[in-house]
C-alpha cells in the first residue's frame, strides 16, 4: 500500500500562511490602536494640566487669557480628532479579527478533512495488513497440510 499523502497539503500550507498574515495584521492594528490611545491620553493630560494651572493662578492678563483659551480650544479639537482616529482604529481591529476568524475556520476545515482522510487511510492500511496476515496464515496452514499429506504417503 502506498504511503499516506494528503492531496490538499499545499492548500493547507497556504491557509496556514494566510492565517499567520492575518494574525500579524491584527497585531499591527492593535499596536496602532494602543499608540493612538497613548496620544489621546497625552492630550487629555495636557488639557488637565493647563486647566489646573489656570485655576491655580489668581490673576491672568488678557494676553494670558487669550493664549490659554486658544490653546485649550486647540487641545479640545485635537482630543476630538484623536477620538475619531481611535474609533477608526477600533473598526480596523474588528475587521482584522473577523478576517483572522475566517482564516482560522478555513484552515481548521481543511485540517479536519486531513484528519479524516488520515484515519480512513490508517483504517484501510490496518484492513490490508489483516488480509495479508490472513493470507500468510492460510498459506502456512496449507503448506503444513501438504507436507503432512506427503509424509503420510
Amino acid at each position: 500500500m502506498k504511503r499516506y499523502r494528503f492531496r490538499l497539503q499545499r492548500v493547507l500550507d497556504i491557509k496556514e500562511v494566510i492565517q499567520q498574515i492575518r494574525e500579524r495584521e491584527l497585531a499591527n492594528a492593535l499596536n496602532v490602536l494602543e499608540s493612538e490611545q497613548l496620544v489621546l491620553d497625552n492630550h487629555r493630560d495636557k488639557l488637565q494640566t493647563y486647566q489646573n494651572e489656570i485655576r491655580g493662578r489668581k490673576r491672568l492678563s488678557i494676553f494670558e487669557m487669550r493664549f490659554y483659551s486658544s490653546y485649550l480650544t486647540l487641545l479640545i479639537f485635537e482630543i476630538q480628532r484623536q477620538i475619531n482616529r481611535i474609533s477608526e482604529c477600533e473598526k480596523e481591529v474588528e475587521n482584522n479579527k473577523k478576517k483572522l476568524e475566517w482564516a482560522y475556520k478555513e484552515r481548521q476545515a481543511i485540517e479536519n478533512l486531513k484528519q479524516k482522510t488520515r484515519e480512513e487511510y490508517l483504517h484501510d492500511f490496518d484492513k490490508d495488513q489483516q488480509i495479508q496476515g490472513d493470507e500468510i496464515s492460510l498459506s502456512k496452514y496449507f503448506l503444513q497440510e501438504e507436507l503432512i499429506t506427503r509424509l503420510n504417503i
